[in-house]
């Protein structure tokens, strides 16, 4: 049985390291779950991994849900349940994004930096590296606004010019 390494990295946090080791044999939803442990995120929320060629360009999804039965190209999309790891990895340097953040499409950028035979430890996956700061889960900016009223009346109040307030939808200029 082989061991992977993974490597992430994040964009937004440029101290942010974590590794991973797992065996070869696990599934990607394994390694998911483990990336969700060590960074403290809420499981609930949605998570796509992609391969992906040298540029980071996504090439397939292995998604968390099965929520369609084939994706766009006709090809049969993967589940991270029945995924396993070796099924689709098997050099050093290959390449993933994992989508953690579906509505800003945030990633941790993941390679695969070591295949061994052997355990560091007696589990897997285990975490062997996480320094720097975690990016959060899901990127929250503002406050989101508990009614379509609230966003349009915040709109013309930018408009110094214009006193305008939105009534109902025939107030609208379409």
């Amino acid at each position: 049985m082989k061991i992977f390494t993974f490597r992430a990295i994040s964009q937004e946090e440029d101290d942010f390291v974590l590794e991973i080791q797992i065996r070869s044999d696990q599934t990607f939803f394994n390694l998911h779950k483990s990336i969700q442990k060590e960074l403290n995120y809420d499981g609930s929320q949605m998570a796509s991994f992609y391969l992906t060629n040298d540029e980071w360009e996504k090439e397939k999804e292995i998604n968390l849900f099965d929520m369609f039965e084939d994706n766009h190209n006709g090809n049969e999309l993967l589940k991270m349940e029945d995924t396993l790891l070796e099924d689709v990895l098997s050099k050093v340097k290959r390449k993933l994004l994992y989508v953690h953040d579906f509505f800003y499409e945030r990633a941790l950028f993941i390679e695969l930096i070591k295949i061994s035979e052997e355990l560091v430890n007696n589990y897997s996956p285990e975490c062997l590296r996480l320094e720097g700061k975690v990016p959060s889960q899901i990127l929250m900016t503002e406050e989101i606004p508990t009614n379509i009223t609230d966003i349009l009346n915040e709109e013309t109040d930018k408009d110094e010019d214009e006193d305008i307030r939105f009534e109902s939808i025939d107030d609208l200029d379409i």
